[in-house]
């Protein structure tokens, strides 16, 4: 092959490779283009309109009208509470009285029954256990003292000393001692 031919040959086919590549632009319909109009967007749902009424302000509460006076009140509360009874004992001091009682804070006041303080953790489980099975409701709770780490066993809470007597009795039958009734605290 010479030359000029190959030239030829590969014009052709450079002029050819751009009538493809112009064709599609040249001799199509682009000022109108097929473009699909139907919506994806769904249509506006129907609210239905409503009304709230007006409050109104309830008859047996009483209209604040300044802060201070709000104070006022939450102190005279507070130092009604402080009058509260807090031992558990009856209008004599003699007996122990059936009603719950109120702290100074207004929290009531709870017992427990301390069964026992052991050294071995293992002992203070088995005994809760045993508890357990009789229906009492028994924890244990580990404090440090002088001798080290020793977890005690509690039975309880209930509201009155006078609730935990019949279950301080079963105790101490069950396990040959002399429990004590103290303070629950959480």
């Amino acid at each position: 092959m010479n030359d000029g031919f190959r030239q030829r040959l590969v014009g052709a086919i450079v002029l050819a490779c751009v009538a493809l590549i112009l064709w599609p632009i040249i001799f199509s319909d682009v000022s109108n283009p097929i473009v699909d109009r139907k919506s994806q967007i769904p249509a506006l749902p129907a609210f239905e309109k409503y009304s709230t009424p007006q409050p109104t302000r309830p008859q047996n509460i009483e209209p604040v009208t300044e802060y201070s006076q709000e104070i006022a009140k939450i102190e005279k509360q507070n130092k009604q509470l402080d009058t509260i009874p807090v031992a558990d004992t009856d209008a004599d001091g003699k007996g122990q009285t059936d009603k719950p009682t109120l702290d100074k804070r207004g929290i009531p006041v709870a017992w427990v029954i301390q069964v026992a303080s052991f050294a071995k953790k293992k002992n203070a489980d088995e005994a809760k256990l045993a508890l357990q099975k009789k229906g009492l409701k028994a924890y244990t709770h580990e404090v440090t003292t002088k001798d080290g780490i020793s977890t005690r066993v509690f039975v309880g809470p209930k509201l009155t000393k006078k609730a935990l007597k019949n279950d301080q009795l079963m105790i101490d039958e069950m396990f040959s001692l002399k429990s004590i009734v103290v303070p629950f605290v959480p």
